[in-house]
């Protein structure tokens, strides 16, 4: 579980850098397609064009394929996972024993 929930995020915002200081992922995640395109509409004081058409473009793509993996992940693996747990019988008290 712990890895396939690691994999969505990294393809989402990037892996976790263990290095101290400021650290980019230099790898295009949806989060960084997405702040392009934003990035992009913003700056210019006219109406987008075609450039930045394609932006917006790649950023519903990306979401998509990025909607696409939550939702495989919570109609396979988690479904599995959540039913074995929730049918595992958790005792979390013994009985007690007079002392005698």
């Amino acid at each position: 579980m712990q890895d396939s929930i690691k994999s969505i995020r990294e393809f989402i915002s990037g892996k976790v850098s263990e290095k101290q200081g400021i650290n980019r992922d230099a790898g295009l995640t949806v989060l960084r397609i997405y702040q392009i395109a934003a990035q992009y509409i913003g700056s210019k004081n006219v109406f987008p064009g075609p450039q930045e058409e394609k932006l917006v473009s790649n950023a519903e793509t990306v979401i998509t394929k990025a909607m696409q993996k939550i939702n495989e992940f919570f109609s396979g693996k988690w479904a599995a996972y959540r039913q074995q747990v929730e049918g595992t019988k958790l005792n979390l008290f013994k009985d007690y024993k007079p002392i005698e």
